[in-house]
Formats: C-alpha cells, structure tokens, sequence
C-alpha cells in the first residue's frame, strides 16, 4: 500500500504534468501567432513601448539583409537601370 504522503505527492505530480501540457496543447491549437498577439495584449505600457523599440529595429535589420540580398542577386537592376535612363534624359528632379 502506497503512504497517503507519497499518494499526495504523485497526485501533485501528475496535475502539475496535465497542468503543463494542457498550457503546451493550448498553444499548439492557437498557432504561434495568435499566442504571440495574447502576449502582446498583455503587455503594460512600458513593455509594449520597449518590445516597439526592439521591434522595430529587428525589422529594420530584416529589411537591410533582403534589401543587400536582393542588389547582390541583381533582382533590382532593371529598377536601378530605369532609374538612371530617366536621370540620364532629364526626367527626374532634384531633392
């Protein structure tokens, strides 16, 4: 026969196992998008305003890398190209 001390504890156990997974099943079901904008939800001012300043220059740096990607493939030739015809034929005006 099992004590009622260590019966107590496994029970403990065992809830805190179902407790955990139901919070990992949770968030499975939701997406990690919609887990992500709880979170956010629930931010106070202070936090939203930090998580916009770290936001932002995480996607800036996002932006910067597919920008250099996309010179170093030459996706934006024909753009550039087009750009300095048009400078080239008087098209364009000063900043």
């Amino acid at each position: 026969m099992i004590p009622p001390q260590e019966l107590r504890h496994r029970r403990e156990r065992f809830l805190s196992f179902l407790v955990a997974a139901t919070a990992r099943a949770t968030e499975f079901t939701m997406g990690i998008v919609e887990n992500i904008e709880r979170q956010i939800q629930e931010l106070s001012a202070n936090e939203l305003a930090e998580f916009r300043l770290w936001f932002a220059e995480f996607d800036a740096q996002l932006w910067d890398r597919q920008l250099e990607s996309d010179v170093r493939s030459g996706k934006l030739d024909t753009l550039a190209n087009d750009a300095l015809r048009a400078h080239a034929a008087g098209q364009t005006t000063k900043l």
